[in-house]
């Protein structure tokens, strides 16, 4: 697997391969932006760092921690610009019949009503890509 960098640039919102990966774990309800860097680079080979590797052998710890916080912040950025939000900001944007809808369709599917809160946020969340609060 080749990795989605070119000149030093980080992947673009635009690329296929990281659009369908970031609504896949978006999907999963997975929201942190340091865990989605890693599981890019570990599972699709993307590498969503801004910052150049520095090019001492020994790097100083606070260039790891500042490649670290840049690679979370263009998640972030690809994200905001694919618009997957997470359930704070999508519950506030969206009317709440919309949301209570949201709600019935899931519990409709469960005939035993046997799913708890958790259980229907996560099928919204994989059936419709919309993340929910409690």
């Amino acid at each position: 697997m080749g990795t989605h960098r070119v000149n030093g640039e980080a992947a673009k919102a635009d690329d296929a391969a990281l659009a369908k990966a970031l609504e896949s774990y978006h999907r999963e309800k997975l929201t942190n932006n340091q865990t989605i860097s890693e599981r890019l680079k570990r599972e699709h080979g993307i590498t969503m760092r801004s910052v150049p590797e520095p090019h001492s052998m020994f790097p100083s710890p606070s260039a790891e921690l500042i490649m670290g916080r840049s690679s979370a912040s263009s998640v972030k950025r690809r994200r905001r610009e694919l618009d997957l939000q997470g359930s704070g900001s999508a519950s506030k944007s969206m009317p709440v019949d919309q949301a209570r809808q949201l709600v019935i369709n899931a519990m409709d599917v469960d005939h035993a009503r046997r799913t708890g809160v958790k259980g229907i946020q996560h099928k919204i969340a994989f059936d419709t890509a919309t993340h929910l609060t409690r």
